[in-house]
């Protein structure tokens, strides 16, 4: 198995994401933000978002807006923006290729309405046996079931696994402790000449 970086999006903030309507904070919240007086004659008010206290979106808010819908277009401009950026790391491309023959997949903390598109523009995605990504199973490395997932996914037992990737608990760690032999990237580069 490969495993890849979290892949991570962008996410809310507690202040206002740039490009934002005045008077919105930016977060991927499903409450929204607007402003609501919180007491007769207070004069003060709040963000509709979750968990969140009083400031720049409560301070300056002048419309309702769809936080969740604003964050998801947020983090795809900026993750189609990021894909003229992305490569394929040359030693990781070699590994690739030396394990061709073999069953290859990718187990992700990403989310896969953006990193399935990124494993495509870099000519991945059609390389690999499975792609597993966390937001398809509601929990993430370094939980032992995204892992038995993928094993599942390749009918292998754990011993027959080479799990390869760049965080040493989620990658190499847990993988051990499940049986799989498991090696850090910079560790794989090195063991086999890439």
């Amino acid at each position: 198995m490969i495993s890849g970086p979290t892949g991570a999006s962008p996410g809310g903030s507690s202040t206002r994401a740039s490009g934002s309507p005045p008077g919105t904070c930016g977060r991927a919240t499903s409450g929204g933000c607007r402003r609501q007086p919180t007491g007769p004659g207070s004069g003060t008010r709040r963000c509709g978002s979750r968990g969140s206290s009083p400031g720049i979106c409560a301070e300056h808010s002048a419309w309702e807006i769809d936080a969740g819908q604003l964050g998801v277009e947020a983090a795809r401009a900026f993750r189609a923006a990021s894909l003229r950026r992305l490569g394929v790391i040359r030693k990781s491309q070699s590994l690739l290729d030396l394990f061709g023959t073999r069953k290859l997949g990718v187990v992700s903390n990403g989310q896969r309405v953006f990193s399935e598109q990124e494993l495509r523009v870099l000519n991945l995605y059609d390389r690999l046996n499975f792609v597993i990504f966390s937001s398809d199973f509601g929990y993430q490395k370094p939980d032992p079931r995204i892992y038995t997932a993928a094993l599942g996914r390749m009918n292998l037992l754990p011993e027959n696994v080479l799990f390869i990737g760049d965080n040493h608990e989620n990658d190499v760690t847990i993988p051990r402790r499940l049986g799989m032999q498991a090696l850090h990237v910079e560790e794989a580069w090195r063991r086999y000449g890439t």
